[in-house]
């Protein structure tokens, strides 16, 4: 720098095209220059949403179904049954998951291994342990929010197991007592380390309910066609149950809406996930 030249600042910099501009205060109060406009961001659309997700994914539909399939079929057989299970916290009205067959229970066990639910019969024993009454566990990553575990390339969902802050997984605790059986483990009682993804609460602020058609109509909660996934999304709603796209398997059952769906000889991801 010379001897004569002067110490440059921010103020300096600002391009003398900008000296002469005129400050005027426009009608929100605000303060801009003459000829300036601006234009309000706002978050998109949910039907946006979508949309753009599927442009930005050439997996989106299969994702979404391998995601909800399971849900899917939980509420078509609750719908044509009138019998509903259903994992949420008491106080909504709203359930977190649509509990399917292929489910787990605390004990390790799927839903299908216990009794069953007939509308009358509440607590379902286990006919594969000493379990006294089915409770929902999610058991895959991104039922409770970790999804980059699905992206690891040694990555095995039929040994992906919730934990305890013991660190222990659900079923190494007692079906009963829910104490853990490990040794040198003094943990007396199942706290889970993890939050579900729907509400952001822990495992044991849920329950597993079992309801009439009756009960919930009773209750206000979601029933019949407004018990489907994503009912009140219908373009998402549309990419669960559509299969105008050709992304499912040849022999996956009928799923345009407006036709009765039927999932008899269907076999849900998560059906496979656990065997």
């Amino acid at each position: 720098m010379s001897k004569n030249s002067k110490p440059t600042n921010s103020k300096s910099l600002v391009s003398k095209a900008y000296e002469n501009q005129i400050i005027v205060k426009n009608a929100d109060g605000e303060y801009a220059p003459v000829g300036y406009t601006k234009r309000e961001i706002k978050p998109a659309d949910k039907a946006e949403l979508v949309s753009v997700a599927r442009a930005m994914n050439d997996d989106f539909a299969p994702r979404v179904r391998k995601l909800f399939n399971a849900e899917a079929e939980a509420a078509e057989k609750a719908i044509r049954t009138g019998l509903y299970v259903g994992y949420r916290c008491p106080e909504f009205t709203w359930d977190c998951i649509r509990v399917n067959k292929h489910h787990k229970c605390f004990c390790g066990h799927l839903l299908d291994d216990h009794e069953k639910f007939d509308g009358k019969k509440f607590m379902l024993p286990c006919h594969q342990c000493k379990c006294k009454g089915y409770a929902f566990i999610p058991s895959r990553p991104e039922d409770v929010g970790e999804f980059w575990f699905a992206r690891r390339r040694d990555f095995d969902v039929t040994k992906y197991r919730v934990k305890c802050r013991c660190k222990h997984p659900h079923d190494s605790h007692d079906a009963i007592m829910m104490n853990c059986k490990e040794k040198a483990c003094g943990c007396r009682m199942f706290n889970s380390n993890f939050l579900c993804a729907a509400c952001d609460q822990h495992w044991e602020k849920h329950e597993t309910f079992f309801e009439t058609q009756k009960e919930r109509k009773e209750n206000k909660l979601p029933y019949g066609e407004s018990y489907r996934p994503f009912n009140e999304m219908q373009e998402l709603k549309q990419v669960l149950y559509d299969d105008e796209d050709n992304l499912m398997p040849i022999d996956a059952p009928d799923r345009s809406i407006g036709k009765k769906l039927n999932f008899k000889n269907s076999d849900t991801s998560l059906k496979g996930e656990q065997e």
